[in-house]
């Protein structure tokens, strides 16, 4: 087990875990690092799955650096999970972001699992 404190970040709707491989590189030798990108569906259902990926990976309280989409995930995270939180261009809910996103995040969450992958795969991203 890496006894390094642990930071999770989650990137925009629109965005993947890509985007934070300069953070990474510059917190690697201090953090454990988890750049991820977001699963399909509502960031309540999504925070459910990082919650039991964090849970498998013997992961305590975290650090999370969230972009937009990512944060509104992370504000569903339980309180005690969090270590400290960091919002970057985040609504404080879903109803405020523009009708589509709201619409394509919950259209692709009724998706079956295996479809939503096969999905992600196509747009070169990976779920969690």
């Amino acid at each position: 087990m890496n006894d390094k404190p642990t930071v999770v970040c989650l990137p925009g709707l629109q965005g993947s875990g890509a985007v934070f491989v300069p953070l990474t590189k510059a917190l690697g030798g201090r953090f454990h690092t988890l750049a991820l990108d977001l699963p399909p569906g509502s960031p309540a259902k999504a925070a459910e799955l990082l919650e039991t990926k964090l849970q498998e990976a013997g992961r305590g309280r975290v650090h999370v650096v969230a972009g937009s989409y990512g944060g509104l995930l992370a504000l569903h995270l339980k309180p005690q999970r969090l270590e400290s939180l960091c919002l970057i261009a985040t609504c404080p809910v879903a109803s405020g972001l523009p009708a589509h996103f709201r619409f394509r995040a919950h259209s692709v969450g009724l998706l079956p699992a295996s479809l939503q992958h096969r999905l992600y795969r196509a747009h070169l991203r990976r779920s969690l």
